[in-house]
Order: structure tokens, then sequence, then C-alpha cells
């Protein structure tokens, strides 16, 4: 063992008190060898100037404290790695060299009375990233937080840490990481810190010693105290570390997305880095490290705590002559004296988004604007900006204006010649009807749930005006206006007993001289004619199969509905993915691929985004704000690798539904491809910035005529997209339980129906999209031996199957419950006017 312990706990010296010596902070202790001749006690010897290498810059014997015995000082000096020349720097700067600023303790005063919450971050089972000299992340970010408090705590601020021990915060009924990292974020709501500062340390999966990075994360879309204090921060590390490049980047992770408080999450460099790991294996490294985040923190306080104080509450409801909205600046929400003042030529006051003209006090510190009267009935939305004259901005105002005059609530019945009646009704404006009843004089009551709209089945049909009556008082009145209508005959209600969650039915028929009356969501119109009802996630209604109901509108793929997926085509801008022999860009085909891949997600039930529609793709960064905007559950990149290359799918390591998800994937990929499909680990910014699973799939792109001809083709995108929702779907679902079928073979073995090389288009179940893989100029689907139909989910016993060859079209009822699919031909036609629309 060398003689000086490379992360040694602090001890104060004799006579020395812990504050004096937080003041000497580079001092350590030097005990002498077990069996050693020399008879002393525990010495403590200062440790300072320049680092070079791994070698101590100063020979010990100048310390102050004590003078070593020779021998002893030549022990010393060997166990400190100073017995051969330091090896040479090669790659990326390792910095951590010296503090270049003075740290001085008549600067304090912004710190003091502070409360500051300390992040080391992993520990416990989760140690993070690993350096090759076995250090661990994990035991790194401690080591540096618990510098940072004993400097913060010295100038008066109140610290508390997430942890003090190499522990995490699994529970017995959680023991994810999300579980971790949500206990972190939940010691911000219950301690209300002012700021939250999580310390971690970074790598690459690559180990390689070129590159070493600062990089300080703040939350993605917080423009506002989030990224002054990052600024604060950065600025300090980037000076005092020496290391570049060093980025200030948004960032999308857990505890910096959930944070109540103003949070930041620094990496400030890389122990993939032999370099840097061996150095922060020193005490005088974290230590360093601690003293640039101090400053940061030093600075950032010092920049003042400004926020609004509002005249009225944060909802005002408007008369008809308007009100008048106040806001007063505050230069701090401590009391810090001598705060920065107000930066009057930054106030903004928006309405609905627009800025408005508001009046400023003669002292520049208060703003007054005269609401107008909201005639139009819809709330209005108010929000407030601004910053001190130290550039720190204030947390932005909220106030909700509400008009005065009540609310409006149309009701509409509409009855059929049973005496049964659908009554809908729907709200005005873009704020939801609060949660209340509609009371008819017979006694009849309807709960009416928040909303915008609604519909249900009454029997019989109500012939009198409801009242609303809220289920909370305090709401304004609410005015029911009323009005009725009759279903014409032959057409009778059929309620639906599992309406769709989003959207509404739609009719399909084949009599265009007879199309059906409008539907509700909880009721459709039926008759004898050819017709049937769609609706995505659902599988149709049908009138010919009154006994199916209301089985036969279950959902199509039950774990996919109501999911938001955002499907991001990769490429675009100067970026073309990979080109064909004849042009093709793989960015146009991944564009292809993914809007088959939202038509077949939407029919599923999903809500599916696309980053892009066009040839212009945004940043990475926007599109991690558009997956945090929309409330994604999973994000996928469709790209293009060599047509030469297996296709790849990349995730983050340590997603526990991101993994599965990538394996299932590779499964329907192979069965598509015809060939292995890789499954690898990504550290990319959209893989470990999104919220929630990510993918990134990497499929051969063109590299002869027939490859690029083929995927040009409708056909083949919309094949590549199946194999996708199959993978996808299969990952959230026991694979047995999603069985996929070949529509190929299904139509070889039904009679009388068109070959594939016939058919134009097909619905699955309502209406999940399919097309026959022929590729035009490149064979037929009987010479495509190098592919495979990945198929379209088929759960449960009962499906539909649409098919539509020229003018003419079949729908059947596929029942999958025996040793081979059946089909029954329900409705046939070819009426060239029919009003049953393409994909």
């Amino acid at each position: 063992m060398g003689l000086i312990s490379r992360r040694p706990r602090y001890q104060n010296p004799p006579g020395m008190s812990r504050r004096q010596r937080l003041n000497r902070p580079w001092e350590l202790p030097v005990e002498s060898p077990a069996g050693s001749r020399f008879r002393w006690r525990r010495t403590w010897v200062r440790i300072s100037g320049k680092q070079e290498g791994w070698t101590m810059p100063r020979s010990l014997e100048n310390s102050h404290h004590h003078r070593l015995p020779p021998l002893l000082l030549v022990a010393v000096l060997l166990g400190a790695g100073c017995a051969a020349p330091p090896p040479p720097q090669t790659g990326a700067p390792v910095g951590y060299e010296a503090l270049r600023e003075s740290i001085s303790p008549d600067d304090f005063r912004p710190l003091v009375g502070r409360r500051i919450l300390l992040d080391p971050g992993h520990g416990g089972f989760y140690a993070g990233a690993r350096a090759d000299n076995g250090l661990t992340e994990a035991e790194i970010n401690l080591g540096v937080a618990l510098h940072l408090r004993g400097l913060l705590e010295w100038a008066g601020a109140e610290v508390y840490m997430t942890r003090t021990a190499d522990t995490d915060f699994l529970a017995g009924t959680d023991s994810t990481l999300a579980a971790d990292l949500s206990f972190r974020v939940s010691m911000a709501d219950s301690l209300k810190p002012e700021v939250f500062l999580s310390l971690h340390h970074n790598s690459n999966a690559a180990r390689n010693p070129l590159l070493n990075e600062t990089q300080t994360y703040y939350p993605l879309g917080d423009d506002g105290a989030s990224l002054d204090l990052a600024r604060a921060i950065h600025r300090h590390l980037a000076v005092n570390l020496d290391i570049r490049p060093a980025r200030l980047l948004p960032g999308n992770f857990h505890v910096l997305r959930n944070s109540p408080v103003p949070a930041v999450l620094g990496e400030p460099a890389m122990i993939s880095h032999p370099g840097v790991a061996e150095r922060l294996t020193l005490a005088r490294a974290r230590q360093l490290e601690a003293e640039a985040y101090f400053l940061g923190l030093l600075e950032y306080f010092a920049g003042g705590d400004p926020v609004w104080a509002a005249a009225q509450p944060e909802t005002v409801v408007v008369g008809p002559t308007g009100t008048t909205l106040s806001w007063t600046f505050v230069a701090s929400r401590a009391g810090t004296p001598a705060a920065p003042g107000p930066d009057a030529a930054s106030f903004r006051v928006t309405a609905a988004g627009h800025e408005v003209a508001a009046d400023l006090d003669v002292n520049g510190g208060a703003l007054h604007w005269q609401a107008p009267p909201l005639s139009d009935g819809a709330p209005l939305r108010i929000e407030v900006r601004g910053s001190n004259l130290a550039g720190r901005a204030l947390p932005v105002a909220h106030t909700l204006l509400l008009p005065a005059s009540g609310r409006r609530l149309d009701v509409k019945v509409v009855s059929d010649e049973a005496g049964a009646a659908l009554v809908s009704w729907r709200t005005p404006g873009a704020e939801p009807l609060p949660r209340g009843y509609l009371v008819w004089d017979d006694g009849r009551r309807i709960t009416v749930e928040p909303g915008l709209a609604a519909d249900f089945l009454l029997d019989p049909a109500p012939d009198k005006t409801p009242i609303f009556v809220p289920a909370h008082a305090g709401v304004p009145d609410v005015t029911v206006l009323w009005s009725a209508d009759v279903l014409p005959a032959p057409w009778y209600w059929q309620e639906v007993a599992d309406p769709p969650p989003t959207g509404g039915w739609r009719a399909r028929t084949g009599d265009v001289f007879n199309s059906p009356p409008p539907a509700g969501r909880t009721a459709v119109p039926m008759s004898t004619t050819r017709a049937w009802w769609s609706a995505p996630g659902r599988r149709p209604v049908l009138a010919r199969l009154p006994d199916a109901h209301p089985a036969y509108t279950d959902p199509v793929v039950p774990v996919l509905e109501g999911l938001t997926v955002v499907v991001d085509p990769a490429g675009g801008n100067s970026d073309p993915d990979g080109t064909g022999p004849t042009g093709v860009t793989g960015a146009s085909v991944n564009r292809g691929t993914a809007r088959e891949l939202v038509r077949l997600l939407t029919a599923a039930g999903a809500r599916a985004i696309l980053t892009t529609n066009a040839p212009t793709t945004p940043d990475p960064m926007a599109k991690v704000a558009l997956s945090q905007r929309v409330g994604a559950d999973l994000f996928l990149t469709i790209g293009r690798g060599s047509s030469d290359i297996p296709a790849r799918i990349l995730h983050h390591p340590g997603s526990h539904r991101g993994e599965p998800w990538a394996h299932f994937t590779a499964a329907s990929l192979t069965t598509l491809l015809n060939d292995s499909t890789t499954v690898a680990l990504s550290w990319n910014y959209l893989l470990r910035h999104t919220a929630c699973p990510a993918l990134e799939i990497r499929l051969p792109h063109a590299t002869t005529l027939d490859d690029e001809r083929r995927l040009e083709t409708r056909s083949w995108q919309a094949a590549e997209a199946r194999a996708l929702l199959l993978g996808l779907a299969r990952s959230l679902a026991a694979p047995d339980m999603l069985p996929a079928l070949d529509l190929h073979a299904l139509l070889a073995n039904l009679p009388h129906t068109p070959s594939a090389s016939e058919i134009g288009w097909a619905f699955w179940d309502g209406e999940l999209p399919w097309y026959p893989m022929v590729f035009d100029g490149v064979g037929t689907a009987d010479t495509l031996a190098s592919w495979h139909e990945p198929g379209l989910p088929a759960q449960g016993p009962l499906h539909t199957l649409e098919i539509h060859a020229g003018e003419s079209w079949q729908l059947w009822l596929i029942r999958t419950d025996g040793h081979r699919p059946r089909g029954e031909l329900i409705f046939a036609g070819g009426d060239p006017g029919r009003s049953i629309p393409t994909p």
C-alpha cells in the first residue's frame, strides 16, 4: 500500500477546528507504516502547487507542519508515484491542473442561509460508469459532493444531500432505476431547496482516450433560472478544470425534468479517459472540482433571486367592464440585501401567447395591464416575464382569466322510431366543462365528466330541456341550449359498449344512395343495408352480426391503445442518410416508412406523431422537446445503414423497457429481411434524453438498382412498418398473446378472392392498412424469396378483412380459433362511385 491514501477521509489535526481545516482544504493525513523503525504520530502534510501527470508537484519536506525523516520522505514519494517519470499524456486534455480563480471568504454573503440540495448521482446497486482502474462514478460523485458540502457550509449555506454513503433508493415494491431517481426528486419536493445540483461524471462506450469533455445540463425548455444556474456553474467548471470541449446543453434527464426548483446536472469529465480516472483518485482533483461548483453557485446567488408579486390571485373572473392586473418586481425572495434591481426593458406581458402593452410605473418595478371583457366567453391565459439587472430571469407569473357571464352547454337529442335517443352535448371554447349532472324534471340524472363534448344513449328519449348542476360549488352558471331531431327510417341506434377512446366512428357502405346518418361515440346508426362502422383501434360494428356485440368492438391491439408514440424519420436537411445508385436518399425512404408506421399505429388506437413530414428535420434537442411536450410513451427513430450490413437496433443501456423492445423488433425485422438483426447499446443524445423508452433503427439502404426500386415502393415501406409495429406490440404483451397473420397465405386459402398482384390495398380489422408485397419492375410476390411477410396483429378469434381490387371490393369475416383461418364473405360490391375512401 502507498503511504498516502488515494481517497483520504479528512480528520482535524489537534487543536484545529473543522472550519479552520476547511480554510486549508488540501491537507492530507500521513501515517508511519506498520513496522517502521520511526516512532512518530499522525502528521499533517500540505500538498499544494501544480500537479503534473501522476506525480506530486512539490517535495513533501517543504510542509510547514513537520519535516519528514529523509528515508520516510523517499518512501512517501515512491508511494505517491514519483519513482518513475509520468506516462506520456495522449489524446484529449486531462484537465484538473489547478484552481485558476481565487476563493475569498469576503465574498460569501450571497450564500449565507441558502438552501441547496446536492445529489451525488448513482450509488449502491447503480455504480454508474466504471473506469479502467476500477474507480466507479458513484464513488467520485460522492467524493466531490462531500467536498462541496464542506465548502458551502463553510460559506454559511444550508446544505442537504440525497446520499452520504454508497447506497441506492430501491424499495422492495419497486426496484427500478426510475424509482431511485424519483426518490431523489421527492427530496426536493419535501426539503424545498432553492436549487438542485446533481453531480455526475461521463464516459464513452468505446473507452476512447481521445474523448474528454465537460458537459453541463439544464432542464430542456427551462430558459429561466435553471439556465442561469447552469451558465454560472458551467463557466467556472470550464475555466478551472480547463477541459475542452466544454458544452452547455439542454437535458431531459429524470431529475432535471421533474425538479420543482432550478436544477443542473454536471458531467465535468469522462472517466473513460485513463488520465482523468487516475487523477480523480486524488482528493485534490475532487476538491478542485468542488471548488469550481462552489464558485458557480456563488455567482448564481450573487445575481439575486427575484420574483413577481401579483396583486391578484392566479385565477380572476372578468366582468363586463374588464379588470386591472398588477405585478410588482421583488428583488429577492429571501430578502437578501443589495440584490440587483429590475431590468424594466426585459419586462413582457403576453395574452394567449401574444405580447400586449402594459403600463410601467415610474420606478420601473411594477406592471399594470387593463384586461378587456371576455366577449367570446373563452378563458384567457396571461404570462409575465422579466429579469433583474444581473440578467437573472424571474419565474414566469401566470394568471388565468375566466368570463363572469357563465358558460354555455349545447345539448342535442336525436331519436329513432323505437323511442331510443342519442343525447350529445358540447361546450364552445377550449375550456372543459367541469364535472356535473344533466337533470330532467322526470328525475333522470346523467353524470357529465369534465371535457368539451360527449354523448350517451337514453331510452325512452327525453322531451324537455335539462338543467346542468355542477358537482362542486363556485362554478359559474351554465346555460343549456336544447335542440331535437329524428333518425330517418330504416336506421336505428345500436349502442356500443366499448367505444373508441379517441376519434369517432366512420361509415363504410357500398350503398351510395343510402348513406348512414352521423354516428355518436357510444352509439351508431344501423340498418339492413350493406353498411358497417369502423374507428381507430376498434374492430368494426357489423349489422349482420348482432350477437357479436359488444365483443366486436374490442380493441384491435389492446397494448397499443392510448399510447403516444413519436416516430422520427432520420436524415433531412443536408444529411441524405445514404444515397442509392440513382440518387434515392435514405431520408426519403425513412419518411415513407415512418408515414406508414404512423398510419398503422393510429389504426391500432395509438396516438402517433411524426417529428417531421418534410425534407427538413428538427435538431435533436427540438425532437426531445417535442417528445416531452406531447407526453410520449415511446420514441422511435427510423434510419438507414448499408444494404451489405445487417439491420441494427440501438437502445440506451439500462432502459428496462427499451431493451426488450429492441429484441422483439429485431425478431420481426429478421423475419422480414431473412437476415439477422443486431441489437447494440448507444449513448447518443436522443436515446439518452428522451424521458420514455427509445430506439434507433438502422435498416439496410440500397446499393443496387433493384434495392433502390424496392425501397421506393409503398409496398416495401408498409412491410417495414408492419415489422416495426409487431416488434413494438410484442414487447408490451406476451408474444403468444399477439400472434401475427400472413395475409398473403390467408388470401391463398380464401375462395373467390383476387390474387395478391391484383389487390390494390386492404384493411385488416377495420382500419389497419395492408399492401401486398408486389414491386413493379423488381418482381412479384412469388419471386421475392429473399423477403418474408411479417404479418399483422391477429389477437382474438374474430377479425375482418376488407379487400379492394380495381373497382370491386369484399368484406370478409375471418375466424382464427381453429387449426387454420376460415373466412365468411359478408359483403361484396363493385360500385364505381362507392363512398369507401382509399387510405
